[in-house]
């Protein structure tokens, strides 16, 4: 939990530098999605989500998109949604 909230703290200070100075740099802070492709994956991920929270994880701006779901919101990522088999989640 520590690593994370520290990986999520030196996103932020990268994000502040790189707008402060005006650095011209390939740095984009977007969403990314993640895709699981399989059931042992799928199983990993939730019992990760489920260790996570539980420890007090925040998970705000977090989604799990159904397969449905994720069709509509990724409409650009078409080619690679038809593969997608359960669940991907956004992370804003």
């Amino acid at each position: 939990m520590k690593i994370i909230e520290h990986e999520k703290l030196v996103l932020e200070l990268v994000k502040s530098f790189v707008e402060k100075h005006d650095v011209d740099c390939d740095f984009d802070y977007c969403k990314t999605f993640d895709v699981i492709m399989g059931q042992d994956f799928k199983e990993y991920v939730l019992k990760s989500w489920e260790s996570y929270t539980a420890a007090g994880g925040k998970t705000g701006g977090i989604r799990f998109l159904e397969k449905d779901e994720a069709r509509k919101v990724c409409k650009s990522l078409k080619g690679v949604i038809t593969l997608l088999q359960k669940i991907i989640f956004t992370v804003t």
